[in-house]
Order: structure tokens, then sequence, then C-alpha cells
């Protein structure tokens, strides 16, 4: 019943600004016959319908790759940080990687080799929630808006589907389970199948840094303590 509520509202919520308008991809004429779903079904059995995909936007069906199931790798929800003089706090000459993010001086950083076993940490600054994603294989480190719209009134929350298109990582919310990928020279996240298809969320601002020069430019900053 609340998963059908939380649908309704966000079928609602895009059809009155659905940035799909904007995207320059060839449209699925609606006047051709109908297309055989094409699905894709992951190690534990669960169906995932790529169709979107790949008649919008071009993927390759044979390019998704592991299919390891969702829960085979947890994102970090409400994330908890930790200051320096507590236990745990690394030393300034520390040379381990990070992103770096710094929204309206709330100065945080998050360890890579932290997030490797999560890749997504779903955090919030103030009123603005965010996605911080680090993509082992690609390698990729970004930072996208959680945000269906300005106001905030519906976030996502995202973690890894289990499958890896072009070796970067296919993300899915768990609020539609609606599909995601970084779209990396355009800087968003795009909803390629499901739901909230043709959605996209803006990359943001952000750094992957050494610990010890981050530390050097922004001596408050918070670290990223393991789940």
């Amino acid at each position: 019943m609340i998963r059908s509520i939380i649908l309704l509202f966000v079928v609602f919520l895009i059809s009155c600004d659905n940035p799909a308008d904007s995207v320059n991809y060839p449209l699925i004429d609606p006047n051709q016959p109908a297309y055989d779903p094409i699905i894709l079904i992951d190690r534990t059995g669960k169906e995932w319908d790529i169709t979107h995909a790949v008649l919008r936007y071009g993927f390759e069906e044979n390019n998704f790759r592991y299919g390891l199931g969702p829960r085979a790798m947890l994102p970090i929800q409400d994330p908890v940080f930790i200051g320096q003089g507590a236990p745990g706090y690394p030393a300034s000459g520390e040379t381990f990687s990070v992103i770096g993010i710094n929204f309206n001086a709330d100065i945080r950083a998050y360890p890579l080799y932290t997030l490797y076993h999560h890749e997504v940490a779903n955090d919030r600054f103030g009123d603005q929630y965010v996605a911080v994603t680090f993509c082992p294989l690609k390698p990729l480190t970004a930072v996208y808006s959680r945000m269906l719209n300005p106001q905030g009134s519906f976030n996502l929350n995202f973690a890894p589907s289990g499958w890896v298109y072009n070796s970067l990582f296919v993300l899915h919310d768990y609020e539609t389970e609606s599909l995601w990928y970084p779209f990396i020279e355009e800087e968003v996240l795009r909803c390629i199948s499901g739901t909230l298809a043709d959605y996209e969320l803006p990359l943001l601002d952000s750094q992957e840094i050494p610990w010890n020069e981050w530390r050097q430019m922004n001596p408050t900053t918070k670290m990223l303590k393991k789940p």
C-alpha cells in the first residue's frame, strides 16, 4: 500500500515537470507496433525491464554485466561523521583519497576505502539531499542531487542495482526501483528505465582529493565514519 501511494505521488510530480522534453534522444514512435519487453534477470531471480534503456538510449542488452542483485552491496543510509579529536579521525598527513564536499561551510570528507564497499552514501546537507557515489570499476566519483523537485518534497534513496554497464554501475532507487545511469559528458544521473524514465538529476560540486590536501584546505572538515 505504501509503495503504491509513493508511485502515485511520483507519477503526479513528474507529470507536472518532466525534464524528458529536453532530452535529445530518439523518442519511441507510439505508432509502431508494441515492442516485446526486454528483461534482464539477475542472480537472485529479480527481473529488470530495460526496454526503455535499449530503445531510447541505445543500451545493448548483452553489455549489462554481473547482475549480482540489489542487496549484494548496500548503500550507506544516514551517514555518521566524526570530527578532529574523535577516535578514528585520521592524522593530517595521511594520503588516502576522499570525496570532499563543501556546501555552505558544511565540510565533509568521504573516504574512497569506505565507499568502496557501498558505492553510494545517501546524505543530506540541510535542505539539500545528495547521493555521494564511487564506482571502483571506472573509477568514477560523483555527487548527485537526490531531489526530484527543487522544493525537496520528494527525495530518492539510491543503491547499486547489481548491474554494471560499460564498467559503470547502474543504480536504482528504492522508491520506484527505476534504473539510473551516469551520463558523464552531460553531467547528470539519468533514469534509463522504470517509472521515472528520462528524469535526470544534476551533478553537484565535489572534489576527489588526497586527505592531507583536503584537510590542509579545510581544517574543520568532518570525516565519514565507517558504518
